[in-house]
Order: C-alpha cells, then sequence, then structure tokens
C-alpha cells in the first residue's frame, strides 16, 4: 500500500518556546496516522511525499500499523523541497 493523506490527522500544534522563555512563532506539530502498512515501509524515505506540504522538520508522526498491531513515533527528519520526506523512530528521554 502508499501513503493516504486522508489517514494523516494534525493532534496538536504548540509554539515552541524560546530561551527567554517567551512563545515562539515557530511550531511544533504532532501528527496520527493509521496504515495497514508495516513500520518499515512507513519508514521508507519517500513514504509522506505526499504531506510535504503539511509537515516540516520535528514534527512528530504518531503511528498505528493496524494489520500487525503495533504501534510507534516517528521524527520528521528532513522535508525538502524536491528529495524525499525522511522519518526517524523517536527517541523518546
Amino acid at each position: 500500500m502508499s501513503f493516504n493523506a486522508k489517514a494523516l490527522v494534525r493532534q496538536t500544534q504548540v509554539p515552541i518556546a524560546q530561551l527567554d522563555g517567551s512563545a515562539g512563532t515557530t511550531f511544533c506539530t504532532k501528527w496520527f496516522y493509521a496504515t495497514v502498512d508495516t513500520f518499515a515501509t512507513v519508514a521508507t524515505a519517500g513514504y509522506f511525499n505526499g504531506a510535504r506540504a503539511q509537515l516540516k522538520a520535528g514534527d512528530q508522526i504518531e503511528v498505528a500499523c493496524t494489520a500487525s498491531n503495533k504501534g510507534g513515533l516517528y521524527q520528521v527528519t528532513a522535508v525538502p523541497a524536491v528529495n524525499n520526506v525522511t522519518v526517524t523512530p523517536a527517541v523518546l528521554a
């Protein structure tokens, strides 16, 4: 299967705090995406190219892979203008 834009839903968007403690003018967005694809497929460079206009580096995508009953969190690492959108499993500290 391939990326389905209708299955990508914005959960929340918050301003990124600045060093002086003020709210910034840039935002971090958390998305939810459900698919029958595997995690390996979802992590493939270019899988999220269809969402290039919505995503930006630093965003997080919570993914539910329904066929395998597994879930996980990905960090968007790059959204270039012409090359592939890339994601990586998010590191939770």
